[in-house]
C-alpha cells in the first residue's frame, strides 16, 4: 500500500479557515457521549448544533445501524444519539469512530423514513477491527450527501463496489439549514478529507466507470481486496482526487493515458496487480505526482524520459519487479537520490546495453532474483530472549495491526519482530520509529484478542506524516509500558483521550501541528511520569488551564502555544518545580503571571507574547532574565514601570474562567497566530532577550 503525502501548504490554510471558527466565538467545541468517562451514563434531551429534522433523521439512520450491530445495541440505549458512545456531534457534524470493540453484523440500507439528504453525519469509522462485519456496501449509502470522510477498512465485507457511490458528496449541503448556525457550522466542515477508505476488505469485482463522473473525493483507497478487471480510462474525470490506492488486488489491462488528466493527483499506487503494457508518455502531465508505486506487475518498455524532467517534486517512485528495459532517468539515479527503486538492469552503469529495449523481455531478471528479503532466514526466525513468550506474541500481534493498517511490508510470518524495518528492541522495550516515512493510516486500538499487560511497546513515533489521520486510540491506556508518542506535524484530530489519564509510564507526548480539538483533560493529573508535553498550533484546542495539572510534577516541557486558551495561569502550578521550558505564547490567556511561579527556579525558556498579561514578570524571573533564563513576551510585561503602566485592573484578574470579550479579538483573520486587539493590549511591540 503507498501512502500518500499532504502539501503543507495545505495545512495552513485548513488551519486559516479553523481559526475563522474560533474568531466567530462559537459556543461550544461538542458533545461526545457521556460514556467517555467509565461508568458514567448521560442521557440529555437534545443536542443545540442541528435542527430538529436534522436531528430526526440522523437518530433513525443511526438507530438503523444499532439495530444491525448488537455490539452497538446494548450500548447505545439514550435517546439523544449526541449520548451515545463512539459518537461525536460538533460543529463539524456527527462523527462515528467505532476503534476499540469487536464488530459484527453488517450495515443497513437508509431506512425509507429516512430524508438522507437531513442526515448530519460527517464521518463514519469502523476499521481494522470489524472482520466479523459482513455482507455488502449499502449502496443507499450514496444519498448521505454529507459523508464526507468514509472508512470502512479490515472488515470483512464482501460484495462489489456500488455504482451509486459515486455520487457527489455535497460538501455545501450545510448551507441548506440542516445546522443550526449556518455560517459558522459550515466552515467547521472544511479541514475534513473527502476520503473513501474500503482497503483491506473482500470486495470484488471492477472498478466503476460511473464513479469518476460525479465522485468528488479527495482520496480513494480500494487497496487489498479482490478487485479484478481493467482501469477504467473515465476515471479522468476524478478531478479532485489527490490520492489513489489500487494495490494488492488482481487487476489487469494496461495504464490509461488518460489518466494524466486528473490534475490534482499527487500519489498512485497500482503494486502488486497484474498490470502490463508500457509507461504512458502522457502522464508527466499530472504535474502534482510526488509518489507513484508501480511495482510488482507485468510493466515492459522503458521509463518514459519526460517522467524524469516533469516530476520535479518526487518523494517515491517504486518500478522494482517489472520487465523493464533500457536506462532510469538520470535525474532519478543522480547522488543522493533515494527515492527511486527499481530492479537493478535499469540502474546499472551499462543499462543502455546491457538493459537494451531490443530483443525479448525473457532476457529481464525475474522478481524473485532481484527482490531479496530485507531479513535473512535466520534473523527472520531467530529468538528473542529479551522478552518472555507471553510478551513476544502479545507484542507480535499488536505489531501485526499496524502492518494491517499501513501496508509496510513486515513478514508478519517472521517470528522475530526485532528484524522487522523501524523496529528496535532494547532491553527496556520495543520501539516502532515511524517519524518521517509517509504511510496513509490511523493509529490501532490494541485488539480485544491483545494481552494488552504482556505487550512491550515502550515508543511509537509517526510524526511528520501528511498522511496519518483519525483520531488517538482510547484503549493505548492498556499499554503499561509506553513511555513515548509522537504524532507531531500529522493530520490527527479528535479529543484527548481521557483514558490516557491511566498511562503511568508515559513520559513524552508529541502532538503540536495536529488538528486536536476540545479541552485539556483535567484527568491527566494523573501523568506523574510524563517530562514533555508538547501541544503547539492544534489552532483548536481552548478552555482554560486545569488547576489539577500541578500533579504533573516531572514536567519538564509544557508547551501549549498556538492554541485558543483563555483564563488565568493557575497558580497552583507553582508546584512544577522541575519545569525548564514554557511555551503560552498565542493564546487568550489574560492575568498576572503568578509571584509563585519563582519557585520555578530550572526554567530556561519561556514565551509569553501574543496574550494579554498585565503586571509583570514573577521577581526570579525579572533577576535571572538576558542571563540563566530567555524570555519573550509583549513589551508592556517586560517594560521597567510594568508594575504601574501595565497594572492588573483587579476586576479582571480576579476572574479565572472569563476571557475577554470576543470585541478584542480580530474578527475574520486568518492568521494563524492571533494576538489580541490592540483596544485590549498595552500599545507596546513584542519583545525578546
Amino acid at each position: 500500500m503507498s501512502f500518500f503525502h499532504t502539501d503543507r501548504s495545505l495545512r495552513s490554510k485548513l488551519a486559516a479557515v479553523v481559526i475563522c471558527i474560533v474568531l466567530l466565538n462559537f459556543a461550544g467545541t461538542g458533545t461526545r457521549a457521556a460514556s467517555a468517562v467509565p461508568g458514567v451514563r448521560r442521557c440529555s434531551a437534545n443536542t443545540p448544533f442541528y435542527t430538529a429534522s436534522a436531528q430526526e433523521s440522523t437518530r433513525k439512520f443511526l438507530d438503523a445501524v444499532k439495530d444491525s450491530i448488537p455490539a452497538l445495541k446494548r450500548l447505545w440505549t439514550c435517546e439523544n444519539f449526541c449520548d451515545r458512545e463512539y459518537v461525536t456531534c460538533s460543529a463539524r457534524g456527527v462523527e462515528v469512530n467505532v476503534d476499540d470493540i469487536i464488530v459484527e453484523g453488517s450495515l443497513p440500507e437508509v431506512p425509507q423514513d429516512v430524508v438522507a439528504t437531513d442526515v448530519v453525519v460527517t464521518r463514519f469509522m469502523l476499521s481494522g477491527n470489524g472482520r466479523n462485519l459482513v455482507g455488502t456496501l449499502p449502496s443507499s449509502w450514496s444519498l448521505l450527501e454529507l459523508l464526507t470522510d468514509l472508512q470502512l477498512a479490515g472488515t470483512g465485507l464482501s460484495g462489489t463496489l456500488p455504482e451509486s457511490w459515486g455520487a457527489t458528496v455535497n460538501i455545501h449541503a450545510l448551507g441548506r439549514s440542516l445546522l443550526t448556525n449556518m455560517s459558522t457550522l459550515a466552515r467547521a466542515n472544511g479541514p475534513r478529507k473527502r476520503i473513501r477508505d474500503l482497503s483491506y476488505n473482500n470486495i470484488t469485482g471492477t472498478l466503476p466507470a460511473a464513479w469518476a463522473t460525479s465522485a468528488n473525493w479527495q482520496y480513494l483507497l480500494l487497496n487489498n481486496n479482490q478487485l479484478y478487471g481493467t482501469l477504467p480510462p473515465e476515471w479522468t474525470h476524478f478531478k479532485s482526487l489527490e490520492g489513489l490506492n489500487l494495490a494488492h488486488n488482481v487487476l489487469t489491462g494496461t495504464l490509461p493515458p488518460s489518466w494524466s488528466g486528473m490534475p490534482a493527483l499527487h500519489a498512485l499506487s497500482i503494486s502488486d496487480n497484474r498490470i502490463d503494457g508500457t509507461l504512458p508518455d502522457e502522464w508527466s502531465g499530472m504535474k502534482l505526482m510526488t509518489r507513484l508505486q508501480l511495482n510488482s506487475n507485468k510493466l515492459t518498455g522503458s521509463v518514459p524520459s519526460s517522467w524524469g524532467k516533469q516530476w520535479v517534486n518526487m518523494e517515491k517512485v517504486a518500478l522494482q519487479n517489472n520487465a523493464l528495459c533500457g536506462c532510469a532517468p538520470p535525474e532519478w539515479t543522480a547522488p543522493g537520490v533515494q527515492f527511486f527503486t527499481a530492479d537493478p538492469p535499469l540502474l546499472a552503469p551499462d543499462c543502455s546495453t546491457a538493459n537494451a529495449c531490443e530483443g525479448s523481455s525473457s532476457s529481464h531478471p525475474s522478481s524473485s532474483s532481484v527482490h531479496p528479503s530485507s531479513s535473512s532466514v535466520d534473523d527472520c526466525y531467530a529468538p528473542i530472549t529479551l522478552y518472555t513468550d507471553a510478551q513476544n506474541a502479545a507484542t507480535h500481534a499488536f505489531l501485526e495491526r499496524f502492518n494491517d493498517v499501513f501496508n509496510i511490508g513486515w513478514k508478519i510470518d517472521c517470528t522475530n519482530f526485532c528484524s522487522w524495518q523501524y523496529v528496535s528492541c532494547t532491553v527496556d522495550g520495543v520501539e516502532l520509529n515511524m517519524g518521517g516515512v509517509d504511510l496513509i493510516g490511523f493509529l490501532p486500538p490494541v485488539p480485544s484478542t491483545v494481552k494488552s499487560a504482556d505487550v512491550v511497546l515502550i515508543k511509537v513515533d509517526f510524526s511528520h506524516n501528511d498522511n496519518l489521520m483519525g483520531s488517538l486510540p482510547t484503549n493505548w491506556n492498556l499499554l503499561p509500558r509506553m513511555r513515548y508518542i509522537s504524532v507531531a506535524s500529522t493530520w490527527v484530530d479528535g479529543e484527548l483521550p481521557q483514558s490516557w489519564a491511566s498511562m503511568k509510564s508515559l513520559q513524552f507526548f508529541d502532538a503540536s501541528h495536529t488538528l486536536f480539538d476540545g479541552t485539556l483533560p483535567p484527568q491527566w493529573s494523573a501523568l506523574t511520569q510524563l517530562k514533555v508535553l508538547r501541544l503547539s498550533d492544534t489552532q483548536l484546542l481552548d478552555g482554560t488551564l486545569p488547576t489539577s495539572w500541578s500533579a504533573m510534577t516531572a514536567l519538564e516541557e509544557l508547551s501549549l502555544d498556538g492554541n485558543n486558551f483563555g483564563g488565568t495561569l493557575p497558580p497552583a502550578w507553582s508546584a512544577l518545580t522541575a519545569m525548564k521550558t514554557f511555551h503560552i505564547n498565542n493564546n487568550r490567556l489574560f492575568g498576572s503571571i503568578p509571584e509563585s511561579y519563582s519557585k520555578w527556579i530550572k526554567l530556561s525558556t519561556t514565551s509569553l507574547e501574543n496574550n494579554n498579561f498585565c503586571g509583570c514578570l514573577p521577581s526570579d524571573w525579572i533577576a535571572r532574565r538576558g542571563k540563566s533564563l530567555a524570555v519573550t513576551g509583549d513589551q508592556p510585561l517586560l517594560a521597567d514601570d510594568c508594575a504601574t503602566a501595565n497594572s492588573c485592573d483587579h476586576s479582571a484578574s480576579s476572574s479565572s474562567v472569563v476571557p475577554p470579550s470576543s470585541s478584542s479579538v480580530p474578527s475574520g483573520s486568518s492568521s494563524s497566530v492571533v494576538p489580541p486587539s490592540s483596544s485590549s493590549v498595552p500599545s507596546g511591540s513584542s519583545s525578546s532577550v
